[in-house]
């Protein structure tokens, strides 16, 4: 998706106008994202910056209550904090390896599980965002696991053409 041009800066507000057109131009309904993070305003502010560039988000405030909109719902991508009650994000990857629910995921924390993901690689998210982190840099960790999964999921013939 390419900036506005404005011969200056790119505001935020104006490079997600642009991003909600693209997507509403676009044949691809837009991305179904599940935000689980245990801190409120947090995850009110992703919920509502990913709202804002055209995404359709859900959000849950715990890996318990993410397992349950998993079961619901069909997502696109999950961003998940690690440490959270009832259920880690970890935890809650794990649970969804062990039932062949694949899904492209961000972890964001500022905690991140290193040695588990050397000691189990297939639980490595697609990305992490260590927090604190921005919302340019939440969005552009979106933008950027959306486009590989996209690029991934093209046939071959496809992709060559």
């Amino acid at each position: 998706m390419k900036p506005v041009p404005t011969g200056g800066t790119v505001t935020l507000a104006q490079q997600a106008d642009a991003d909600r057109k693209s997507l509403a131009a676009g044949k691809e309904p837009p991305h179904r994202i599940l935000v689980v993070e245990d801190d409120r305003d947090l995850r009110h502010l992703n919920t509502e910056v990913l709202t804002h560039y055209g995404y359709h988000v859900d959000a849950a405030e715990d890996g318990m209550l993410a397992w349950e909109r998993l079961g619901e719902q069909s997502y696109d991508l999950m961003i998940t904090d690690n440490r959270m009650p009832n259920m880690t994000g970890l935890e809650l990857l794990k649970k969804m390896h062990a039932t062949n629910r694949a899904l492209p995921t961000v972890m964001a924390t500022s905690e991140v599980p290193k040695a588990e993901f050397q000691n189990n690689p297939w639980l490595e998210p697609a990305a992490i965002l260590s927090k604190p982190y921005t919302v340019m840099e939440l969005v552009e960790k979106v933008r950027k696991v959306l486009a590989a999964q996209r690029k991934d999921s093209v046939p071959t013939a496809l992709a060559a053409a």
